[in-house]
Parts: C-alpha cells; sequence; structure tokens
C-alpha cells in the first residue's frame, strides 16, 4: 500500500555544523598554542633577570643567579594547549620549593642508615690517619636552613594584554570563519 509520503534526509546543514565546531576546535587550540608560548618566554624572562618584578634574593653558597646553576629548571617549562586552556608548568621535583620557598625544618625530619666506612682524621694529633666508622642511623630534618621564595612561575601585566590580543584575534566570526 503507497502512502504517498516521501522522506528525504538532507544531511549538508548537519554537515555543515559539525564543520563549523571543528573549526572552532582547531583555531581555539592554536589561541591557546600561542599563548602558551608567551606564557613560556615569560616565565625564561624571570629567570634571565633574576627575578621580575621583584629581584630574587642573592645566594649565600655560590656565586651566580640563583636558579641558573644549571638552568634545568628553567629549561623543563612546558606547556599544553587544549582546546579552552592551556596549562604552564615544570615537573622538575624541587620547583615548588624554590617558587613558593620554605621554611628550615618544615618538611619534617627521615632517617637513614649510614654504612660503615673508613673516615680521615682531619685534625688534631692523629691528622691524616683513618679510622673505622660503624653502621649507624641518622635523623635529619629537612630543610637544613630556609629556602627564601624565588617566585618563577609568574606572567607580567603586558603578558596578560597579549593573551588577550591572541584570544581576540582567534574569536570566531559569522558562519565559522576563524580570523587569525
Amino acid at each position: 500500500m503507497d502512502t504517498g509520503i516521501t522522506l528525504k534526509i538532507d544531511r549538508s546543514d548537519l554537515e555543515n555544523m559539525f564543520g563549523v565546531i571543528v573549526d572552532n576546535l582547531r583555531h581555539k587550540k592554536s589561541a591557546m598554542d600561542k599563548i602558551g608560548a608567551v606564557g613560556r618566554e615569560s616565565i625564561r624572562l624571570n629567570f634571565e633577570g633574576g627575578g621580575r618584578p621583584t629581584t630574587w634574593q642573592r645566594l649565600k653558597v655560590r656565586q651566580g643567579q640563583p636558579l641558573r646553576d644549571k638552568n634545568r629548571l628553567m629549561n623543563s617549562i612546558t606547556s599544553t594547549a587544549g582546546t579552552d586552556s592551556v596549562r604552564i608548568g615544570t615537573n622538575v621535583e624541587y620547583a615548588a620549593v624554590q617558587n613558593f620557598g620554605a621554611k628550615k625544618h618544615s618538611f619534617g625530619s627521615f632517617t637513614f642508615t649510614v654504612p660503615a666506612h673508613d673516615r680521615l682524621i682531619a685534625r688534631g694529633r692523629h691528622k691524616g690517619r683513618k679510622t673505622k666508622v660503624r653502621e649507624h642511623t641518622r635523623t635529619m630534618k629537612l630543610p637544613w636552613g630556609t629556602i627564601p621564595a624565588r617566585p618563577f612561575m609568574l606572567l607580567q601585566d603586558d603578558d596578560l594584554l597579549d593573551m588577550q590580543e591572541i584570544l581576540a584575534k582567534h574569536t570566531v566570526q559569522g558562519a565559522g570563519n576563524a580570523q587569525v
């Protein structure tokens, strides 16, 4: 039995809509990549300047700039962009202590075993002789001294303005046409 009804499905509107969504996501990711690059560069400049806007406290033990002995921390800064966010950070285990600082003995104590060994006598009438030291345990409090905060994970006001400009340039106009 023929009812005379014909059903025709036009998928072109749906395909256009998905195309716009994909374009939007692509352009947002591009913006987040650029924002991440601005953030990484700003943090690198914090290291090069020895702290911005406030200079970091000077070193007491060695010469040179704080946090720049081997540049491991500075070179570890990465960014990961999503479609609506970007993460900038480091996986270096001591980064938080350097950024925020730590008070003497604030991490508590730990006990470890010192293996048996020979020790060279440094002074007195037996200077230069070796003496045997038995295996023993030692308890230490960490950190040994106060570590001053040297905030390197900071963005400057100019960086935030640059990031806003990037977002403004990547906003989607009209029917899915993104401006870059």
